[in-house]
């Protein structure tokens, strides 16, 4: 028969390799319903579809001259050329398939983290999670992966041409992690409203956690998965809570007395409309309590000008000074049985996030706690009443080191042993503030 044209109607794509000679050609459909909508080269001893990214070369290299820190995937050529003219010069695309796991390698030769931008419908969701399966087998320290899922269904090209290069980049600044896009694809998979459907969510989870060959990054999964489902469903219980207020629950009984940490119960509590910013800041507290580390004085020369915000603020400090775990529950249980109940369901905890020490967040936290530092605050007998709390742990650990030493003096004469002056030794070292001769700093 006579010769047929492959890629008639169709606008032609030269396919270079990594080194950037041409080995293949790729056909995008002129029309709507053109079948399929890409069409490339067949395979050859010089050319794989699943094992090639178009713009490779060019985005290695546009990426090596500081354009970001790792490649932009889109999911065609034109999209791909699109994020090119705006500016995007490390934007590349897989050959009209799935990203494949040798693509995936290729983008990690490039950078350690590239962004997957896919459009935000349906198609471009389920997209993203193969791509989550493939990687997370191979995750590891310096080698992850961000999403972009773009507005309204829309891919690269119709953003840039409706909206301009800046939203682009503001919806790349927007990227969530790996760990974030699994977490929703399960958490949203089902309702989680009963002890089975919550136990099935842990179970998919640690499975795909699972499937991560790095010890040390599957470890650090498991931890992050496991906090993402204690808070959400300490959401779910206070979403319940709040619920029975709605349908006539009695609320508390009342508004508690004066601070025992400073500070005055002016106005009473807020009910209803803005959350206390005091109220929100100690959340975030509770969700980061590590943030918290040497912060026991501020908070109790704070005074958030709200009883339930000073009260949960004493609660932090009890905890801080007992070295208690530091829990949701155990301190929105504790405010709801004295009385705070109505308040603490209407604690929005879609406004609270974990932050550590190191985080931008961290100082502007700190920051926003100290504005509710009284300026006038003056030492009184009461400030020394809060430092004796604040020794309280130190104290009882000095006490127990010193019944400690006694245990071991006594057991010393009984036992008559030589080597007794190496367990000394080591005792001091691990000890400092205990003198040889039995005092105390």
């Amino acid at each position: 028969g006579e010769p047929y044209d492959a890629f008639r109607g169709r606008l032609m794509f030269p396919i270079p390799d990594s080194r950037g000679g041409i080995i293949a050609f790729g056909g995008r459909g002129l029309t709507p319903d053109a079948k399929p909508k890409y069409l490339n080269s067949g395979d050859t001893p010089l050319f794989h579809k699943s094992r090639v990214l178009y713009r490779y070369k060019a985005a290695r290299e546009a990426l090596g001259h500081g354009e970001g820190g790792g490649l932009i995937v889109c999911e065609g050529y034109m999209d791909a050329i699109a994020l090119t003219e705006a500016g995007f010069g490390q934007a590349v695309a897989p050959l009209g398939t799935a990203l494949t796991e040798e693509q995936i390698s290729l983008l990690w030769r490039a950078g350690p983290e590239p962004v997957l931008c896919f459009d935000g419908d349906r198609a471009g969701l389920g997209a993203a999670y193969r791509a989550v399966d493939r990687a997370l087998p191979h995750v590891e320290p310096g080698r992850s992966l961000f999403f972009v899922l773009l507005p309204d269904g829309m891919d690269p090209d119709d953003l840039i041409r409706e909206r301009g290069p800046m939203a682009m980049g503001e919806a790349l600044d927007g990227r969530i992690a790996l760990s974030e896009l699994l977490w929703l694809r399960e958490r949203d998979a089902e309702p989680l409203d009963t002890p089975e459907r919550q136990a099935g969510l842990e179970a998919r989870l640690m499975q795909a956690a699972a499937q991560i060959k790095h010890p040390g990054v599957k470890a650090a999964y498991e931890r992050d998965l496991r906090a993402r489902m204690k808070d959400h469903f300490w959401q779910i219980r206070q979403a319940k809570r709040q619920s029975s207020f709605t349908k006539g629950k009695p609320g508390g009984r009342g508004q508690g007395g004066a601070s025992p940490y400073g500070g005055s119960p002016s106005t009473g509590p807020q009910t209803g409309g803005k959350q206390s910013p005091g109220v929100l800041l100690l959340m975030q507290a509770i969700a980061s309590p590590a943030i918290l580390s040497g912060m026991e004085e501020t908070l109790i020369a704070a005074d958030f000008r709200n009883v339930m915000s000073n009260r949960l603020r004493d609660l932090l400090v009890d905890f801080l000074i007992e070295n208690r775990e530091l829990t949701f529950d155990a301190v929105l249980e504790l405010l709801a049985r004295e009385g705070h109940e109505r308040e603490v369901s209407q604690i929005d905890m879609t406004q609270v996030s974990r932050i550590n020490v190191d985080d931008p967040a961290y100082r502007s936290w700190k920051a926003a706690i100290e504005v509710f530092i009284p300026v006038d605050t003056a030492p009184s007998a009461d400030d020394e009443v809060r430092r004796l709390k604040l020794k309280r742990r130190l104290v009882a650990e000095k006490r127990k080191a010193y019944e400690e030493r006694v245990l071991v003096d006594q057991q010393e004469k009984a036992m008559g042993k030589a080597n007794i002056g190496d367990f000394w030794k080591q005792f001091e070292e691990k000890n400092p503030w205990f003198k040889p001769d039995g005092s105390s700093n």
